[in-house]
């Protein structure tokens, strides 16, 4: 189990099953692809307050479209519980970048990558985790993060995490919360169709706009870009 607030778990889980459901069944559809299925920050795998753990969810998805699967985990008790779960060929132990080389990626098209990190992870390994992640060609980045912490750290805010994995197109699912957790998918295709009973929904709308300013920025800073907007032009001399 990783550190989330109660408030957030259910919601994260069930938007993580629909959301990696509704990929596995897209990309089940390609016949030419070697999908794959990770779980970049996997935890120890046990299931809480009744909901599966995102390692559960995704090696469930990744098994009923025939998928590969691997989970990742660097703390060593974690770890040892996390085998348990997904089994010894299925675990990978140690950092999120060194683990993510082991997996060889290049052998595979198409797939999911979920980053599930707490704020320190994403400041140490930010960069690491975005270069081995474009090794896995066609493949889709899920990132659930919170969005209130990364603002309270002023070292990344959530547009700097969609710009680093350089997807070309973004969906984001309404964040959970004060502490604004929000889960954001990067992909290369625009074919993806919303899910209203989670709040997922494409970026580029205006309802996704609207969730990612609210991420991206602090009330204040909203405020002041909207003083700006508002701002008449001076009219032009002749």
């Amino acid at each position: 189990m990783k550190g989330h607030s109660k408030e957030a778990t259910p919601g994260k889980q069930e938007s993580l099953r629909k959301i990696a459901g509704k990929l596995g069944g897209i990309i089940s559809n390609q016949k030419w692809m070697r999908p794959i299925f990770v779980d970049a920050m996997a935890g120890d795998g046990v299931a809480s307050q009744g909901f599966m753990s995102s390692p559960q969810i995704l090696q469930g998805i990744a098994n009923r479209f025939g998928f590969d699967f691997r989970a990742i985990e660097k703390d060593e008790e974690r770890f040892k519980s996390l085998v348990d779960v997904v089994g010894e060929d299925s675990a990978l132990h140690g950092m999120c970048q060194d683990s993510l080389k082991l997996i060889d990626l290049e052998s595979y098209r198409g797939g999911l990558i979920y980053f599930d990190p707490n704020g320190s992870e994403i400041n140490a390994e930010l960069d690491a985790m975005v270069d081995q992640a474009s090794r896995l060609d066609c493949g889709d980045i899920l990132i659930n993060v919170t969005a209130t912490g990364l603002k309270r750290t002023n070292l990344y805010r959530t547009a700097q995490l969609r710009h680093g994995f350089n997807k070309r197109f973004w969906y984001v699912r309404r964040p959970i919360g004060k502490w604004q957790w929000v889960m954001m998918l990067g992909t290369s295709t625009d074919k993806i169709d919303p899910i209203p009973a989670i709040g997922f929904v494409q970026a580029w709308t205006d309802e996704g706009k609207d969730i990612l300013a609210k991420c991206d920025h602090t009330n204040r800073e909203l405020q002041e870009l909207q003083s700006i907007s508002e701002t008449p032009d001076f009219p032009a001399f002749c």
